[in-house]
């Protein structure tokens, strides 16, 4: 048989029968004369034509180069496509289709119409060049826009601002609402005890260490800050109370 890429069988054997004469005709003819055994390849192979798997330009290529040469050759051998065997043709190869493919070809027939083989397998050549310009497309998309294209990473939490406006409410006096602990406040420090006492439960805090949001019982801080003795005591002392 001639090597012409992307001719059919079919086809090489037109031009080969038409380019010899004589004996060299003749023998070659007889080697095709069991058109039976020729015919049933080519059925076969339609019925077993390869069902796509993905969505793939390579795999629909694949698919409709295969349906094109048996049906081509079927046509050389005088088996041309009439009523039934076209409607068969298309429902055999539209069943091979991925599911996304299937869907657009249905989109292009009309209501109550009946569709055509050869404008069927014109749609899916169609079909191949808009997938293999998408898979393009899609190769040459940098991997790292990708990555960062999704919002996969989670915000970070506040935990450092909270922290600071924490440390920020402890370092300011209780007192005075100045920028100094408590423990150095001179405007406490300069009243008397009893006026000291009544300030500290005038501001709610810790009779213990005088800061904020806890009770001489929960205190953990074992030295006396409110007479300024720095002496010892027992935070966990249930009859102390503020």
């Amino acid at each position: 048989m001639l090597k012409y890429p992307g001719l059919s069988d079919a086809t090489k054997l037109h031009y080969l029968t038409h380019s010899l004469k004589g004996k060299a005709a003749e023998q070659i003819l007889k080697s095709f004369e069991n058109k039976r055994t020729i015919l049933d390849l080519h059925t076969n192979g339609i019925i077993n034509l390869p069902k796509m798997e993905n969505e793939s330009a390579a795999e629909l290529r694949k698919l409709v180069d295969e349906c094109s040469r048996h049906v081509e050759d079927l046509e050389f051998h005088d088996k041309k496509m009439l009523g039934i065997s076209e409607n068969l043709m298309i429902s055999l190869l539209t069943s091979k289709l991925d599911h996304a493919t299937l869907n657009q070809w249905e989109n292009t027939i009309k209501h109550k119409e009946i569709p055509k083989y050869k404008e069927t397998i014109q749609f899916l050549r169609g079909r191949c060049f808009t997938l293999e310009r998408c898979e393009a497309n899609a190769a040459k998309k940098p991997v790292e826009t990708w990555k960062h294209g999704r919002s996969l990473v989670p915000k970070p939490k506040p935990t450092v601002k909270v922290h600071a406006a924490q440390q920020e409410i402890e370092e300011t006096c209780g007192i005075c609402d100045d920028s100094h602990s408590v423990n150095n406040c001179n405007v406490l420090k300069q009243m008397p005890m009893s006026k000291r006492v009544e300030k500290v439960k005038e501001k709610q805090l810790c009779f213990n260490c005088l800061k904020r949001g806890h009770r001489v019982s929960q205190c953990r801080s074992r030295a006396c800050t409110i007479s300024g003795c720095g002496a010892f005591r027992d935070p966990f002392d249930s009859r102390r109370r503020s």
